[in-house]
Parts: C-alpha cells; sequence; structure tokens
C-alpha cells in the first residue's frame, strides 16, 4: 500500500487531471465541501459551488485548458507543493486580434492543504503577465 505522500501526490495529479476536464464537478471529488481554492490573480473562492462557480467561468474562457504537474512535489505535513503548467488556445480578443487562435502556456505552483487525502486548501500562484508573454514569443 502507497504511504501518505504518495497517495497525495495520486490526489494532486488527479485533481489536476480533473481541471484539465470538461465536468465542472469532477475536482469535487477531491475538495472538502467547505474547501478554498486561492488563486494569486482570481482571489479567493470559500465552498465548493463558489469553486465550482469560479471554475466553470474559467472553463467557458477556456475550454481546451489544460493544468498538468511537471512531476515536481515537495511535502510537509499538512499538505504538498507542486509545480505545473497551464496551457489553453486564445479564444478572445482581450490581448489583441493578432492573437486569437493561438495557444499560450505558462508555468505555475500550487501549495495543497490536505485533511487526510481531502483537499481542504488549494493556493494557486502563477504570473498575470505570462500569458500574453507566452503567445508573444511567437512574433519575436
Amino acid at each position: 500500500m502507497a504511504g501518505l505522500l504518495e497517495q497525495r501526490i495520486e490526489v494532486a495529479t488527479a485533481l489536476f487531471g480533473a481541471w484539465s476536464g470538461t465536468d465542472l464537478d469532477g475536482p469535487r471529488r477531491y475538495f472538502a465541501e467547505d474547501g478554498v481554492l486561492y488563486d494569486i490573480i482570481g482571489g479567493e473562492h470559500r465552498g465548493w459551488p463558489a469553486i465550482r462557480t469560479y471554475f466553470g467561468r474559467g472553463r467557458q474562457r477556456y475550454p481546451d485548458l489544460v493544468l498538468e504537474p511537471t512531476g515536481d512535489f515537495w511535502s510537509r505535513p499538512d499538505g504538498l507543493a507542486m509545480l505545473w503548467t497551464m496551457s489553453a488556445t486564445q479564444a478572445t480578443d482581450d490581448l489583441g486580434p493578432e492573437l486569437v487562435g493561438r495557444r499560450w502556456t505558462v508555468e505555475g505552483m500550487s501549495y495543497l492543504i490536505f485533511d487526510g487525502l481531502t483537499v481542504v486548501r488549494e493556493a494557486d500562484y502563477h504570473d498575470g503577465g505570462s500569458r500574453e508573454r507566452s503567445l508573444r514569443v511567437l512574433d519575436q
């Protein structure tokens, strides 16, 4: 049987797979009902209904969003930190019409706090300007 660290890595990987899926309730099975999702850009969302709403807005804006752990994990007794990449196709012209249809990729880090194998808090950190830089690097 896998140890707690290995099980938490499995949960984290599955959670990010669910964030990459189209089922808005897919990530729910990994979160406490009163869990908290904090995103450095998108703010704090408390409880599954608020998290689902936030996730739904992101999914609507980026239907092909992929969040993929890089395989780098660090742990301490209450949780797990991890690096990841996020990518999607730019569907709106808010960064300029010439960028519509291009795929962007950004890097980030998350810290998951667990109660057993259930996530009670996810804190996501990434640079707000990295999406546009990723798209514009194609022009250089």
